[in-house]
């Protein structure tokens, strides 16, 4: 699966990735306003799509999937 987004304000830290079927949150910590990340699955299952602000602030992400 491949993430390409943008977030604003640029300086929030957020997490991006997958939460597996065990509840586990696999994610990349992004700071810059941008993200373009490959995340591998190498068991099969039901995943979640998940975004976490780290941020104190509202944070607006807009992006594509391709999976």
């Amino acid at each position: 699966m491949n993430i390409s987004a943008v977030y604003a304000p640029e300086n929030s830290s957020m997490d991006f990735g997958l939460v597996d079927p065990e509840g586990v949150f696999h994610y990349f910590t992004v700071t810059g306003g941008s993200i373009d990340k490959t995340i591998r699955v190498s068991e099969s299952g039901n995943y979640k799509f998940a975004i976490r602000n780290n941020s104190g602030v509202t944070v607006k992400v807009s992006g594509i999937i391709n999976y």
